[in-house]
């Protein structure tokens, strides 16, 4: 027997299945958060996102044998965690003839010092004995001038005046002579300082040399500079590394962010700061969240090794897209598993129309 619906069952049926489908599409663009729901009414979404972080490139900054690489391909390390040894034997050696450069320049500054010391006791003992000239001058002095008054009297001779001469004219000379020591010696104490300065230079020259024979024999040691896990060891036991030789590759895990292409015209609405969800097709059944770091300048097209060139007479209109930065939220489970590469997909809240209280 034939059953036949009443009429306008149909447009009802119809209208019923159209009511199903738009919840169940509403319902894929709703999003829990803790106590409350939002609906989400206008998200962009793009599977063209990947997983990256800055990989750091080790390399050599001294020349020599590597004799140790203590850590496995893939293995985790430590930020100052050593990965490679180079021989040092060359280096210690450069250090310790540095040290005794160091040394020597050290010891001349004393000498230096010790006879600038005695330079000045030189110089205190002939002022002394200038003072000393000078006061036997003046005495000779008074002395000469006596015997000049009293031959005009008679009461002295000539003789006595003319010893009175003699004896004003030595003593005049050794006074000009102990003048002229202390004026030497005062010159001596400033070539002294003078070759003081150099040897203070000499100190700082070799206290240089021998820091940078210290960073030499630390560059021996390459350790890693970051937390995370090595990537590539590109040397090994019995190598010889030049200066600049890459030697192993650590990407700092878990500080990874994700890179998503979206088409042009979604980037309409798209601002920086928005939140986006991320599922990653490794691990299906987890979502990370994050925000929109920044929004790339140029699209990938612009950045290609050949980059396309419009200005011809056939043109086809392609829908650029530009990469754009999504930084993951720290501290959420499961972050720890993410490497550099992994697919993803990524879906950034452009525009949050309804937000109410969950029941």
């Amino acid at each position: 027997m034939k059953h036949v619906l009443p009429a306008g069952w149909g447009r009802i049926l119809a209208l019923g299945l159209i009511l199903v489908a738009s919840g169940a599409v509403l319902a894929t663009r709703m999003r829990l958060h803790g106590d409350a729901i939002d609906l989400c009414l206008h998200c962009e979404s793009t599977n063209d996102a990947f997983v990256h972080a800055d990989t750091v490139v080790l390399s050599a900054h001294v020349a020599g044998y590597v004799t140790r690489v203590p850590v496995a391909d893939n293995a985790r390390v430590n930020a100052s965690q050593t990965l490679v040894t180079i021989q040092d034997d060359d280096y210690r050696a450069h250090l310790a003839e540095r040290d005794a450069m160091l040394g020597a320049a050290r010891a001349a500054l004393e000498v230096v010092q010790r006879q600038i010391g005695m330079e000045t006791a030189q110089i205190a003992g002939a002022e002394a004995a200038l003072r000393m000239a000078e006061a036997d001058v003046a005495q000779r002095r008074l002395e000469r001038r006596r015997q000049h008054d009293l031959i005009t009297d008679g009461s002295t001779s000539h003789r006595d005046l003319e010893i009175a001469d003699a004896d004003l004219a030595r003593l005049s000379a050794q006074r000009d002579r102990d003048a002229a020591l202390v004026d030497a010696a005062r010159r001596a104490q400033d070539v002294l300082r003078a070759k003081r300065v150099q040897a203070q230079e000499d100190v700082s020259a070799a206290v240089s040399a021998r820091e940078l024979a210290a960073i030499d024999l630390g560059y021996t040691r390459i350790a890693s500079p970051v937390s995370g896990q090595v990537t590539a060891r590109m040397v090994y036991v019995g190598e010889y590394v030049g200066i600049g030789t890459q030697v192993a590759r650590v990407a700092p895990l878990p500080d990874v962010w994700i890179v998503a292409n979206f088409r042009e015209v979604q980037l309409t609405h798209m601002q920086v700061g928005q939140t986006a969800s991320i599922t990653i097709d490794a691990f299906p059944g987890a979502t990370f969240r994050g925000h929109v770091d920044s929004i790339g300048p140029v699209s990938g097209a612009e950045t290609a090794l050949l980059p396309p060139d419009n200005a011809t007479g056939n043109f086809t209109h392609i829908v650029q897209r530009f990469p754009v930065k999504i930084v993951i939220e720290p501290d959420q489970a499961g972050i720890d598993l993410l490497r550099p590469g992994m697919s993803s997909h990524v879906s950034v809240r452009t525009l949050v129309a309804i937000r109410r209280d969950a029941p």
